[in-house]
């Protein structure tokens, strides 16, 4: 299910490449993921949400 997240994140961060206030959120997001599909962090459930 992580990485199902992980690869959402990526895809949403690449498509919003050209505008600039929503690549500040998704590109800390896309961080966030990956280092619990990496096993260094647990996610939130106000993570899960957003």
């Amino acid at each position: 299910m992580k990485l199902a997240a992980f690869i959402l994140c990526l895809l949403c961060t690449i498509g919003m490449g050209w505008l600039l206030i929503p690549l500040c959120w998704c590109i800390p997001m896309t961080v966030s993921v990956y280092k619990a599909y990496k096993g260094e962090k647990t996610l939130s459930v106000g993570f899960k949400v957003l």
